[in-house]
């Protein structure tokens, strides 16, 4: 059975996993609208790339296009950078947590403790992910 100091000393960790995972994402979706995708060009999916009629829209480029908000590539994979920046000075670290007269390892924010707002305010972004956890809102 887990404590609840130790799940409380997990979240922090789940929550600043979630964002890093959440933005590779969106950095890879937007290289992807920026340099284009691998694959040969299509019409439609399932469509035989020789059948490819260019002067119709590439359904390959408009979903990279619509995974990511932005449509100036720099400019979003400088705002994942800096997001990445915020998040890493909130990195959860081992530290010694008191409950009573016991004292257990746990993994928090150094600046924030068992509750890295930041973290969870860059979470909250992705919130419509089928991972995010509600319970971890600000």
């Amino acid at each position: 059975m887990i404590s609840l100091l130790e799940a409380a000393m997990h979240e922090m960790e789940q929550v600043w996993n979630f964002c890093h995972a959440r933005l590779d994402e969106a950095a890879s979706a937007l290289l992807s609208y920026r340099d284009g995708h691998v694959s040969p060009c299509v019409n439609y999916e399932g469509q035989d790339p020789a059948d490819y009629d260019e002067y119709d829209s590439c359904a390959r480029h408009l979903k990279a296009a619509r995974a990511t908000p932005y449509r100036d590539a720099e400019f979003g994979l400088a705002e994942v950078a800096f997001k990445r920046l915020l998040l890493e000075g909130h990195e959860p670290s081992l530290q010694a947590a008191v409950d009573g007269d016991e004292v257990t390892p746990m993994m928090i924010c150094r600046e924030d403790g068992d509750s890295c707002e930041l973290a969870r305010r860059i979470a909250v972004l992705f919130h419509a992910h089928p991972d995010y956890q509600e319970g971890w809102r600000p």
